[in-house]
């Protein structure tokens, strides 16, 4: 078995890169990093994505037409190698509205050192738009962060973070016309 530790198979984390590298098209704005010093992470996708233009790949023609949102709401999302006490964050992404247009970034991170730098990224992210959008964030991606960012001893999220947990919502609404509100489930249903 070649995993690392956390539990998580390094083959499945390759799949995974693989499958992010495949969606970045030339042109998009997006830079995934290979060659890379000691201290950059192995994937740092920074892209600006035009609705006008997006791919059904990127947006449903639904999200599009949304006229309240708004360019303070950041829309946060964790991948983790596991939920016991030695796991760790090995993808983050985030989502904002800057104009007409949506920036996406997404990190990988390989081991501890590139997560504090992920962890700091998220702050900063948190501390420019401090209305956070989740799918479960109120019980998993905030709680989670905030235990990896004493870890590091980096700090804590800002005071005065709004959260906005789609879970409960999409509970309240489909929990008797769905078999269940995973995260994939919402995906698949809206």
């Amino acid at each position: 078995m070649n995993s690392r530790p956390g539990g998580v198979e390094i083959s499945s984390l390759r799949r995974r890169i693989e499958a992010l590298r495949k969606r970045l098209t030339p042109g998009s704005g997006a830079r995934p990093v290979t060659d890379r010093p000691l201290g950059e992470m192995a994937l740092d996708v920074d892209e600006v994505i035009d609705p006008a233009s997006a791919s059904s790949d990127h947006f449903c023609d639904h999200f599009l037409t949304l006229s309240g949102f708004g360019e303070d709401l950041l829309f946060l999302d964790l991948e983790t190698t596991g939920l016991g006490a030695g796991a760790r964050i090995f993808l983050a992404g985030v989502l904002h509205r800057e104009g007409d247009r949506f920036r996406l970034r997404q990190w990988y991170c390989q081991d501890v050192v590139e997560e504090g730098q992920v962890l700091r990224k998220i702050l900063a992210a948190i501390e420019e738009r401090p209305t956070v959008v989740t799918y479960n964030g109120d019980a998993f991606d905030l709680p989670f962060i905030e235990r990896r960012l004493r870890w590091h001893g980096i700090g804590r999220i800002c005071e005065g973070i709004r959260s906005i947990d789609l879970l409960p919502l999409v509970r309240k609404r489909y929990r008797d016309r769905w078999p269940d509100c995973r995260l994939v489930s919402a995906e698949e249903h809206l």
